[in-house]
């Protein structure tokens, strides 16, 4: 009995509680993600691209419903073509690399948990972010939401893994991940990542610039960037190649074109802050109270440090981009965990109104 409520609490041997978590996490994943048909209109396009693949022969250009379709880079529809030439072109095939990238997101999420706060924290990282709503929604669904939150969140691990160790190697698989990026959702991203590396390199100098120069060649750029951008780069060089102007206005317009051209209904400056209030349910009142906290006492904010730069730098790109979609900020969900998890570890308010806040943070949401 003690053994089980040690398990409960997280404080049994560790090795066995990060595999038995992982096995519930994978049973809940797998458990029934092929029964529905493919209906939506966005998994739709990834399964009859492929589906028209394997009938042409042709894996490096993309059709749907016989018309190019230049829309978006190739890697997800690598990936579901490489599960249905084993398996058939079929529901689970089409779905199982989506749904294993979740689980895998989960698995770097503790690891980068673990990395900074230790294994218990790593714990906490990957439940929270396993059972939010809208990871938990889409999880299945062949789409670039899920791979490309998986080689982001690896991008993340490998670049933390480098500043923290010393050790250029991590930079550089760092490089490659973001170039697997890239090549999942698009160029755009390459700002998004430079951006959050490039803030947490100043924010952690403090403006330093002896210390961030140490840092700049510790990334060994010169080597990185040119691999990132022949991974990520080359199917639209590729493609500008093959068709010219005809790819390039659609690819443009999916990708720079939403976030600098497309027609809103007017600024909304809190979209994404109304998209976290749900999204990372039943998480989402503790992550806004963790804001709090670490606005109140900054001098200790160094801690959430690099998940900080992470979610703001995203918040802030994303809300200037008139472009807005919801789906758009689960590559920040690692992050807002992450956020979270140093208060689950040692933070025991003394003040009655903070402490019945920070249960409630809690408590209300699981309830509802």
């Amino acid at each position: 009995m003690k053994k089980a409520l040690n398990f409960v609490a997280l404080e049994g041997e560790h090795k066995n509680l990060v595999r038995l978590l992982m096995l519930i996490i994978s049973a809940l994943y797998l458990f029934n993600f092929h029964v529905n048909d493919i209906w939506t209109p966005n998994e739709s396009f990834y399964a009859e691209a492929v589906r028209e693949m394997f009938e042409s022969g042709n894996f490096l250009e993309f059709f749907y419903n016989y018309e190019p379709r230049y829309n978006k880079p190739p890697l997800t529809y690598w990936l579901v073509a490489a599960s249905s030439s084993v398996l058939g072109v079929n529901e689970f095939a089409i779905r199982l690399p989506i749904v294993l990238m979740a689980i895998g997101s989960i698995w770097f999420t503790y690891l980068i948990g673990r990395q900074l706060y230790g294994k218990k924290g790593g714990m906490y990282a990957m439940i929270m972010m396993a059972f939010s709503v809208q990871l938990l929604a889409v999880k299945q669904y062949a789409s670039p939401e899920i791979p490309l939150t998986f080689f982001f969140t690896l991008t993340m691990y490998y670049f933390l893994k480098g500043f923290e160790l010393r050790k250029s190697k991590y930079m550089t698989l760092g490089f490659i991940m973001l170039g697997l990026s890239v090549l999942t959702k698009g160029f755009p991203y390459i700002i998004v990542i430079g951006g959050i590396i490039g803030l947490y390199i100043l924010a952690k100098n403090s403006l330093n610039w002896k210390k961030i120069w140490e840092d700049i060649k510790l990334m060994k750029i010169h080597i990185g960037l040119p691999v990132m951008l022949l991974i990520g780069l080359s199917w639209i060089i590729f493609m500008y190649i093959k068709d010219g102007a005809d790819f390039w206005e659609i690819y443009y317009r999916e990708t720079f074109g939403r976030a600098l051209n497309k027609k809103t209904n007017g600024p909304k400056p809190f979209f994404y802050l109304e998209v976290i209030s749900w999204s990372i349910l039943p998480y989402s009142l503790a992550f806004f109270f963790a804001i709090i906290k670490w606005a109140k006492d900054w001098k200790t904010a160094s801690t959430v440090l690099f998940p900080f730069c992470w979610f703001i730098v995203m918040l802030v790109i994303f809300t200037i981009a008139k472009g807005k979609i919801p789906t758009y900020m689960i590559q920040a969900h690692p992050a807002l965990v992450l956020m979270i998890v140093p208060l689950l570890l040692s933070y025991s308010p003394k003040p009655k109104i903070w402490r019945g806040l920070w249960s409630a943070s809690f408590l209300f949401p699981t309830v509802l």
